[in-house]
């Protein structure tokens, strides 16, 4: 069975309310804005057992995935005219631009070139391997023969 969102079972004032918080409004001023006691009575609202944090938390899930299918939509848009631009580099007269825009053609159709690694002598091999998806570095030791 499909789950029911939260945001459909509130009332307006509660989107309201959602929204104020979600657009960095105080707790002060939501609670003198709507009605409050005092700012307590709103931040109860929103802990993790608050009546409207599971709505918040939906609230800012789908404004966000908003966000990232409008980036994405960008990204592509901007491919041809970016690939249109280099291009148009390769055939530029100045030969750095010519060389950098033909490797990262040549590098994003058959990847980047492997490096060799060459080692003599009794120090041992370190290789130092730094991935784009890693923020740290990873040693591995190689023992010589």
């Amino acid at each position: 069975m499909a789950e029911t969102s939260h945001l459909s079972k509130l009332t307006a004032k509660d989107l309201e309310i959602i929204q104020a918080r979600y657009d960095s409004m105080s707790l002060q001023q939501i609670a003198e804005k709507f009605g409050f006691k005092d700012n307590v009575c709103v931040a109860n609202l929103f802990t993790p057992t608050g009546r409207l944090r599971p709505a918040y938390d939906e609230y800012k899930d789908i404004l966000h995935q908003a966000f990232l299918d409008e980036v994405l939509n960008l990204q592509k848009k901007a491919i041809s005219p970016a690939m249109k631009v280099l291009i148009k580099n390769l055939s530029s007269s100045n030969g750095n631009i010519s060389s950098a825009a033909a490797k990262y053609l040549l590098d994003r159709e058959l990847g980047s070139p492997k490096t060799q690694v060459e080692h003599s002598g009794e120090m041992p091999l370190q290789i130092i391997i730094k991935a784009p998806e890693q923020p740290k570095e990873r040693v591995i030791d190689v023992e010589s023969n």
